[in-house]
Parts: structure tokens; C-alpha cells; sequence
């Protein structure tokens, strides 16, 4: 971020390739084994803003997956060697089966977010109910999409990034949000019940992600 307005140029290493092209690697620390995991995203910086404490919020889009090869340097900053991967390359991307996924994934989400909006007794954006994503983008766009929205649930995410092709990454992402599906409605029944009986069912509408274990 160098030249970005803001930035102390004290905080900026002008001697490192990647100085000024708005441009990090992130990768998943797994705290249950200790160490980093395999798979990372490059990111883009495309937006940022200086909060009065001090603190730099931005905002980012993930161009490209990665495999760490080697751990170069630890501090002040993780600098790893990393090698690219080529998803532009994956042979089940357009394949008609990555189109019919893609369809049902979308169709899942819908319901998801339908079924919760109705759970909280409340009102959305249409935007947010049926967000444009799901009809603008080709199915493996679609499928790093989805995943992006279990941040929630880091173990999960980062399955879904180790995925190693579109097809893979859909169905885990099916199966995941059928489960999710089929918990709110049995939700939204007792709901229903409770309401038609004049009692309360007393739990959270809300799933544990990806449904119930």
C-alpha cells in the first residue's frame, strides 16, 4: 500500500517485490493441530480507511489459491514461498455437472436465507435474499462465493478451499447447506406449532453451521 493516502511511510518495507501492489497472502492457522495450513488466497486490497484509534480497516478480494512450499520468515511479518494455483486450468469448471450445481447450490442458499429471515420473524433487502452473485457467476466463481461466506466456521471454510475442483467444492457445499436447509425447517415447524399451541419452543432459531453434526 505504498502511496496510499494514510499509510506512514515508516510502516512501509520499500526493498520488498510486492511493495505497492495492494497485494497479501492469508492463510488458515489451524489451533487444534498448531500449524499453518497448506492452502492459502492472495488477496487485494481494494478499499481502505484510517479509523481514529489508529487502526487501518480494509477491504479485500481473493484473486488466487496458493500452496505454501516453505516458511522463508517469521517475524515482524510471515513471508512464505508459495506456489500458485492454477484454477483457471480446473477440467470440471464448465462441465455440465458443475452447471447443475452450481443451479442447486443457489437454489439452496435461497432457501436458507428465506427460511432464517423467516425463523427471525423479520424483514431483508432482496438483495440479500437473492444477492446477483448467484446468477452472475460461472460456477467456479460461484463455489469460492459460497465459500467465502462460512467465515464463521474457519474449519469448514478451509475445507472447502482445499476442495481441488469446482465439482468437489459445490457438492461439499450442497451437502453442507441441505443439512443447513433441513434444520431450519424442522425449526420453522416447531415454530409454527408452538405459535398455533400459544407456546414457546425456547430455542435459537439460528443452526450451527452447516446443519446439525
Amino acid at each position: 500500500m505504498a502511496g496510499a493516502k494514510g499509510i506512514d511511510e515508516g510502516l512501509i518495507n520499500t526493498e520488498k517485490p510486492w511493495c505497492g501492489t495492494r497485494l497479501f497472502g492469508m492463510a488458515f492457522y489451524d489451533q487444534r493441530n498448531q500449524g499453518l495450513a497448506s492452502i492459502g488466497t492472495l488477496l487485494e486490497i481494494t478499499e481502505h480507511a484510517n479509523l481514529d484509534d489508529g487502526r487501518l480497516l480494509v477491504n479485500n478480494i481473493g484473486r488466487q489459491r496458493f500452496r505454501i512450499v516453505d516458511v522463508v520468515e517469521e517475524k515482524p511479518v510471515l513471508i512464505c514461498e508459495v506456489e500458485y494455483i492454477k484454477d483457471d486450468e480446473d477440467p470440471t469448471a464448465e462441465t455440465e455437472e458443475a452447471r447443475s450445481l452450481a443451479a442447486e447450490v443457489s437454489e439452496l442458499f435461497r432457501s436458507v436465507v428465506q427460511l432464517s429471515v423467516k425463523l427471525r420473524e423479520t424483514s431483508v433487502p432482496a438483495d440479500i435474499t437473492n444477492p446477483r452473485q448467484l446468477d452472475e457467476l460461472s460456477p467456479r466463481e460461484l463455489s469460492f462465493w459460497v465459500g467465502s461466506l462460512f467465515a464463521g466456521s474457519p474449519y469448514q471454510q478451509q475445507a472447502l478451499l482445499e476442495e481441488d475442483t469446482t465439482v468437489g467444492r459445490l457438492k461439499a457445499e450442497k451437502e453442507l447447506m441441505s443439512g443447513t436447509a433441513k434444520y431450519l425447517s424442522a425449526q420453522a415447524a416447531l415454530q409454527s406449532a408452538f405459535k398455533t399451541t400459544g407456546g414457546s419452543s425456547g430455542s435459537d432459531p439460528m443452526p450451527p453451521p452447516g446443519g446439525p453434526d
